[in-house]
């Protein structure tokens, strides 16, 4: 067992499939091996955007403790800040941002400080407009 740069333990010789994300067709015994190497290489990119996206939130709680989760998305995804489709509190943020398996919801709401900082709650597409195309919420309760 080693530690990548990021500090993440790594297990079973799996360490190889790091270096080999470039050159991978050809390199592996079998179709097994090819996509445990792939799966792992997902892994790693999926914890690393995590943890990029986990210290990003530090910081700017740290710099804006009074900030909304639609203030803290904006800054970090500038890019999803721009659609009509979840207007919340005059932002506009992406509705995926709210659904249940939403990694920024998910921190958000483990980093509430004491109540200081607004729990946001799972919202489905369905739920953001109403027939009439006004904002609806459908709050469910915190687990």
């Amino acid at each position: 067992k080693r530690r990548t740069e990021s500090g993440r333990s790594i297990e079973g010789g799996l360490e190889q499939y790091s270096d080999s994300a470039l050159d991978i067709d050809g390199a592996f015994e079998s179709e097994e091996d090819k996509n445990k190497a792939l799966d792992y290489l997902k892994q790693e990119a999926y914890q690393a955007c995590l943890d990029a996206i986990r210290e990003h939130l530090t910081v700017f709680l740290d710099e804006t403790p009074d900030c909304s989760y639609e203030e803290w998305i904006e800054e970090l995804h500038p890019e999803n800040a721009k659609s009509t489709r979840n207007l919340v509190r005059g932002k506009t943020i992406d509705h995926r941002f709210y659904v249940e398996d939403s990694d920024h919801r998910q921190l958000w709401n483990q980093n509430l400080n004491d109540g200081q900082r607004q729990y946001v709650h799972i919202r489905d597409y369905s739920d953001v407009f109403s027939a009439e195309g006004s904002y609806s919420s459908r709050p469910r309760p915190p687990p």
